[in-house]
């Protein structure tokens, strides 16, 4: 059942998916970590180009969301691993604690748990592990956005021109290649790692849209059954995080204590 909310500029989806979600669980986290360690040779474990937009990896089919140079490619799964609320707290995108002016909004997140304990059970110590490429997640502090003109963490608004320029543009939160600095992990996608540059970055004129690879990504989830789903960067209102929606081509707002589908995205190297 969907139940629509409009909550100023944002349009909002709540989906309630008890049952998928534990579906979701049992059927998209992987084959069993007894399985993934097998006798197959080394080259199996390596994802595989299929050359139309897909990525074979871990049994499954993933999506080319872009290319990030020297053979490494950034995918997100076609299918959920879970449907979550996005934040601890039902009243912000940004915990309330003692340091929370460095706080990022994501690291403290319900969906980034759903995230990490997905790569701690499929992924990490196997030998799917080799393929993944470390990474360093590009996300606003609270600080950011009290400069771009919240208020507090109960009380943040932007223009929706705003956010979509400094917050989720082409440019502005990407996720980036870092092995000094990064970490091999599974990660929510950015605003960022959507947006399609063709509209003006860094213009003031961007509209948020965002790239025919992100569509087919978009598209692919919509078949599996996932109409709505969590990006980790935060939208205009200090109470939504933005999410991807299956009949826009562009990122939008949703209120964090809804629940939609949790995807994760790697990159990895393709041999």
């Amino acid at each position: 059942m969907y139940k629509f909310m409009i909550i100023s500029s944002l349009v909002v989806i709540a989906v309630f998916c008890g049952v998928e979600s534990a579906k979701a669980r049992h059927m998209s986290r992987g084959q069993p970590s007894s399985f993934i360690k097998t006798s197959e040779t080394d080259a199996e474990f390596y994802p595989v180009d299929n050359h139309d937009g897909t990525v074979a990896f871990m049994h499954q089919t993933w999506s080319v969301i872009k290319d990030m140079g020297e053979g490494n490619v950034m995918i997100a799964s076609t299918q959920a691993i879970a449907f979550s609320p996005f934040s601890l707290e039902h009243h912000g995108y940004y915990p309330t604690s003692s340091l929370s002016w460095l706080n990022d909004g994501y690291r403290d997140s319900f969906v980034k748990k759903e995230i990490d304990t997905w790569y701690q059970e499929k992924i990490k110590g196997t030998d799917y592990e080799k393929a993944v490429v470390p990474v360093y997640l590009n996300n606003p502090t609270f600080t950011d956005m009290k400069k771009l003109g919240w208020k507090s963490h109960t009380d943040g608004r932007i223009s929706t021109h705003t956010w979509r320029v400094h917050v989720i543009g082409p440019g502005a939160y990407p996720t980036i290649v870092n092995h000094a600095h990064g970490s091999k992990r599974a990660f929510l996608l950015s605003g960022s790692d959507l947006a399609e540059p063709k509209h003006g970055w860094p213009a003031d004129h961007y509209n948020g849209a965002i790239t025919r690879a992100a569509i087919d990504y978009r598209n692919r989830l919509y078949n599996n059954g996932v109409l709505s789903s969590w990006l980790r960067s935060p939208s205009e209102e200090s109470y939504a995080a933005s999410g991807l929606y299956a009949r826009d081509s562009h990122v939008r707002g949703y209120v964090v204590w809804v629940s939609i589908a949790v995807v994760p995205a790697l990159v990895v190297h393709l041999r």
